[in-house]
């Protein structure tokens, strides 16, 4: 059984498709992928062309490391009688480590703030554009969510072993699709193809015990915050990758059993999506 959305990088770049591809119906005309991929990168170039005053980084790095070797010479002279005051320890860490928390709030907001005056937003808008082209042109409802799918890209070596190369920290790729029921077929949309699968293929749904880890967040909101904060996700000091909880979905169709693997915040939308109640997470 393999990831319907699962890519073999063995094989050369021109002839890579999904492994689902045997449920392909749609294809985007040229020019309108073009369009998206010329729009994607412009807003890529741009918000990594946008740097955060250094001094609020610098200022985080400086009383967040101060305030932990200030905790570190409190716990010594409690618990060894080293040499120094235990209560002026505990304030000075306490102290150093609000200042870090307000240095790494000020570099937050001022990031934003220079992404507001930057280039982004009218990117953003051509990118729009861009979908709402390739929406109309693939058949994709107005109202169609949006749901991470965790994809996997791989190898084959000359004995037949599998080995995933998704990252090096990550054991997926998250990538963004439309998802929706048109009559009896499920489609997920990622604006350059459609996929549709039997609604009677759809099998059973069953929660992951290990996490999923990957390299993007593309929600509106942090994942810190509501709807998200209730999932738990985590992610590393560079949030280069995520971590959360995750379910297969199975597909037991007649060109082939596979599964779709979606994150555990974007499971209620798909089963909203697909008209079932989500009692599993």
């Amino acid at each position: 059984m393999r990831n319907m959305f699962g890519i073999n990088a063995s094989m050369s770049f021109s002839s890579q498709v999904y492994d689902g591809d045997c449920f392909r119906t749609k294809t985007a005309s040229a020019e309108t992928s073009g369009r998206i991929n010329k729009a994607q990168n412009d807003v890529r170039s741009c918000e990594e062309n946008v740097k955060a005053n250094p001094i609020f980084v610098v200022g985080a790095i400086i009383t967040g490391f101060i305030g932990a070797c200030a905790l570190m010479g409190f716990f010594n002279a409690v618990e060894r009688d080293y040499i120094g005051d235990p209560v002026t320890l505990i304030i000075v860490s306490a102290l150093l480590f609000a200042a870090c928390i307000v240095f790494s709030v000020l570099h937050t907001k001022d990031l934003d703030k220079r992404k507001e005056e930057s280039d982004i937003p009218l990117a953003k808008k051509e990118l729009i554009m861009a979908e709402e082209m390739a929406k109309r042109e693939l058949g994709v409802p107005q109202n169609a969510p949006k749901i991470d799918v965790l994809a996997q890209v791989y190898t084959i070596d000359a004995k037949g072993r599998e080995k995933t190369i998704s990252g090096a920290t990550n054991t997926h790729t998250n990538l963004e699709f439309y998802c929706y029921v048109n009559g009896t077929m499920l489609c997920f949309c990622n604006l350059h193809y459609v996929f549709e699968v039997p609604v009677s293929s759809i099998g059973a749904i069953e929660p992951q015990k290990k996490k999923a880890s990957f390299p993007n967040w593309y929600k509106e909101q942090r994942c810190g915050q509501n709807p998200y904060r209730q999932y738990k996700i985590t992610y590393d000091s560079n949030r280069r990758a995520y971590y959360c909880k995750y379910v297969k979905i199975y597909i037991d169709n007649p060109m082939g059993q596979f599964y779709v693997a979606i994150p555990n915040y974007d499971l209620e939308t798909f089963c909203r999506a697909l008209g079932i109640n989500n009692a599993v997470m």
